[in-house]
This record gives structure tokens, sequence and C-alpha cells, in this order.
């Protein structure tokens, strides 16, 4: 039975404006127990004719038939499916996963196909006790010596019965002694098993070993057999000059036997099956390689706490630090609006009346607080702040939000009164000169006595107020008292909701 066969197989390359042909017209049939050797120097080929064989690549033009289908219609998804279940692969450097054991590694493919753990297991355990590793089952790569990892490998490519299995350079990284021992396993193992093998090598004693022989120079592929001239390009295997005749003895069979069409009718079968055995595979696998890379699956556990715990602190500070602020903006009003007049001597500020009217003539005004800002003030001879004297009516308290902690605030029964309202440390050093009670205590500013009417309660953050005024330090009297006790303080502010 013909596994592998090319017909007319050419495939190039282009590089910009230049094509290169690497394989031209390239014909081989390569039959169920074949063991076939294909030599030539770095360039000839070799590795893109591999490519094509292991359904790594295609052809630019001609056809390839593997196990009687022809691959060249399917897709990348059905060529993934189809060479995992026809082709195995055997490399120089063993390709084998370093946290998986030998069994494990064997067993990957058919993990891969959808095939149950332990019958995949059980598969690759029979194929492993036959190349000689039956007591090297739970080793890992790195306590396997070259040439048993090589037995890895070659049990890994014959674990899923495959139609034809692949070999680049398989001797390549052993030492003489064991490489012969890997091709005798290999040819045992293609008698026995009656799959066919082609080995791609630069090894003329491998080659030698091998029953037929090819040549590959420039791309055009020599038949290095009986009766044959090396030197005349010619096809490796059967004469194609004709088509193969319907039923004739060159027609390739597609037997009842046939894996892909049992994979077909299994699938068929049993879809759902298939995804559940699929994923529980995934599962157990993705689960086996943390429990064996314990340290790295805690240092990985630990990065990631470690940076989900940054990126939450990173977003809790955001979240504070907007919240304040948030409590900031919220503090000074968003509805509030300050009104200045130009500064410098020669402006003549506001008119008081006009600032008194204000909230009545415009409608997008609630309320409006004007304040005159005066000079100093003591008690008992001596300074009891560092603010100023603030001139203002009954509703500068509520726009800017002052609370007592005693008495009453400044009302409109006040107007031309000599009350005031002091602040928490004006309130304070009263209390330290000796006068307990500050209620009542009289204030002098500008020889003019002023009893107090109430005391603020202290504000911790000067931001609260819509405008910089330090509450705590100061005295507020009636506006109206401050314009005809202090004639050349002006009108220079209103506060306005």
């Amino acid at each position: 039975m013909t596994m592998l066969r090319l017909a007319g197989v050419r495939k190039a390359y282009s590089l910009g404006p230049v094509e290169v042909e690497v394989l031209k017209g390239i014909r081989l049939d390569v039959e169920a127990g074949d063991l076939l050797s294909i030599m030539g120097p770095s360039g000839s080929g070799k590795s893109t004719l591999m490519h094509i064989l292991g359904l790594l690549g295609r052809p630019t033009t001609g056809a390839y038939l593997l196990g009687g289908r022809d691959v060249s219609t399917m897709n990348d998804r059905q060529l993934s499916a189809f060479r995992n279940a026809h082709v195995g692969f055997v490399f120089q450097s063993f390709n084998l996963l370093g946290h998986l054991s030998a069994l494990e590694n064997a067993a990957l493919p058919l993990v891969y196909r959808g095939l149950g753990r332990r019958e995949a297991q059980r598969r690759a355990r029979d194929i492993l006790e036959k190349v000689g590793l039956g007591d090297r089952l739970d080793h890992r790569p790195d306590q396997l010596s070259g040439g048993q990892k090589q037995r890895v490998a070659i049990a890994r490519a014959l674990a899923g019965r495959p139609s034809a299995v692949l070999a680049d350079e398989p001797t390549g990284a052993l030492d003489s002694d064991t490489a012969d021992e890997v091709m005798q396993l290999l040819i045992q193992l293609n008698r026995e098993e009656q799959v066919a093998v082609v080995i791609i090598t630069h090894d003329p004693l491998v080659s030698m070993q091998c029953r037929r022989r090819a040549l590959i120079r420039d791309g055009v592929l020599f038949e290095d057999g009986a009766g044959s001239d090396p030197a005349q390009p010619q096809s490796a295997g059967r004469d194609h000059r004709h088509p193969p005749r319907p039923g004739g003895h060159d027609a390739v069979p597609a037997p009842d036997a046939d894996p892909q069409r049992r994979a077909a009718r299994g699938r068929r079968q049993g879809v759902l099956r298939g995804a559940l055995a699929a994923f529980t595979n995934s599962l157990r696998e993705a689960a086996h390689s943390l429990l064996r890379e314990r340290l790295r699956t805690t240092l990985g556990l630990l990065g990631i706490a470690i940076g989900i715990a940054s990126v939450i602190a990173m977003i809790s500070t955001g979240e504070i630090a907007t919240g304040e602020a948030r409590r900031q903006f919220e503090a000074l009003g968003t509805d509030i609006v300050t009104i200045k007049a130009p500064s410098g001597r020669r402006s003549p500020g506001i008119a008081l009346d006009d600032a008194l009217a204000l909230a009545a003539a415009v409608p997008a005004i609630s309320a409006a607080a004007p304040v005159i800002r005066g000079g100093d003030f003591t008690h008992a001879g001596r300074r009891v702040g560092k603010g100023s004297v603030q001139g203002v009516t009954a509703s500068f308290a509520d726009l800017n939000r002052l609370e007592l902690a005693q008495g009453r605030f400044l009302s409109d029964l006040d107007a031309g009164r000599y009350w005031c309202v002091v602040g928490a440390e004006v309130a304070a050093a009263i209390r330290r000169i000796g006068t307990l009670d500050v209620l009542g205590a009289e204030v002098e500013i500008q020889e003019r006595f002023y009893r107090v009417a109430g005391v603020l309660r202290g504000r911790e953050e000067s931001y609260g107020l819509p405008f910089e005024v330090e509450a705590d330090e100061s005295v507020f009297v009636p506006i109206v008292t401050t314009e005809r006790t202090m004639p050349d303080a002006k009108l220079g502010l209103i506060i306005a909701r």
C-alpha cells in the first residue's frame, strides 16, 4: 500500500521580483513498511521536502497523497488533525517537554487527539516497553541519556499508530554507539510495525542501513538503488509516466481500517464525549504542570497576588484622592461666586446699596454677602488675633458654612450697632488674658468697643471658605457699622450664591 505519494511537487519562494525554485518536480512513492533515507548537501531542499511530507508546508504545484487522501484541499485545522493522526516526527534535538515524564511525553499526541487519559497512557506504556524504556516511565528528560531521550521521541512518534514516521537527523546529537542503537531500533520497529519511515540524514552510515536510498541535489531527487543510475534524475519508487489505472495494481486503496475513517466514524458517534475528554485532559494537564513546578507556580501566584494588590492599592489611592478633591470642592460650594472690585487706590469699590440689592435685582442670585475688610483689633489693650476686622451681613455665615460654638451670629437688627462675632483662636486668646466668659467681653476696634455676641467653632482647614479669610483669627462686625466707623475701608468683595 502506498502511504506517501508526491507527484510533480514543486516549491518556489518569491524574493521580491525573483522567484527561487527549491523543489523541482519531485516524484516519490513510499510504501507501507518502507525504510527510506534521503541525503543531500545544505541548501539542496531537504528541509523543504520534509516540511511538505510532514504537512507543515504546501507545495506550489503538484499533488501530495497521504494514506490515500489528497491533502492539498485541506485547511489548516484539518491539516493539523490529519497530521496528528497520520504523521509521527522524530527530531535531532528530541523536542521533549522537560516537566513531563517519559510516559506523559509519549502520550501527549494522543491526549491532543482527544483520547482518554488512561487509554493514551496505556498505548504510550506499551510502545515505551517495546523501545526498552519500561523501567523509565516516570523519568523526566533531564534524568535520561541522549539515547533514551531519542527512544522516548520514537515512542511518541509511534504511539498514535501513524501512516509514516519522519525522522530529521535522528542520530545527529548522539555518539556513534548510541546512534547505531537508535538506528537498529528504527529498523526493528519499521519491520515489526510495518510503518513507513523516511530519514533525512547527512550520515552515509545511517543511509546505508536503509533498504531504500535517495539523494536530493538542487531540488531534484535521485534514486540510488539496484539497476538505477544515480547520475540521472528519476522518481524514487514506481514509474509514474502513465497515470494509475482504476482498479489496477497502481491504484491507492483506501481500506476500511483506515485510521482517518475510523476517527471520523468515532467523532460522529460521540462528539460530546470527545469534547468532554479533551477538556478533562487539558484541565488535568494544567493542574499536573502546576503541581510539577511547585516553586515556579508559587512564585507565579505570588507575582499575580502582588500585581493584583498593587492595582487595588493604586485604584484605592485614586479613589481616596478623588473623594478628597470632591470633598474640598463641596466644602467650597460649587454654586458660590465671588465678585471682586478692581484693586488699587483709585478704585471706588462697590456701593453698599448696590451689593445689598444684588439678590433682588439678579434672578440667578439667591443670596449675596458683601464684605468690607478693616484694620486690627485688641482686647484689654493686647492683640488677640492675627486676622483682621470683617464687616459682613447676616447671610455671610450661611454662605460660608460658619458654625457657632457659643452665642449667635450677626443679624440684620445689628446694623449700625456695636456687636461682633470672634473666631475660635481670638476667643482662646481672650481667655488666656484672663476673661473666662468670652460672650459679653469687649473688643476694641479703632477706639470703639464691640461686645462679643458669638464665638465661631474652630475650622481645621481654611479651604472651606470660598475666599481667603482666616475665620478662626478674625472678628466679624455689622457691615453698616464698619462703613460708618471706617470711612477709608472700601467694599471690594461680594460672595453670592
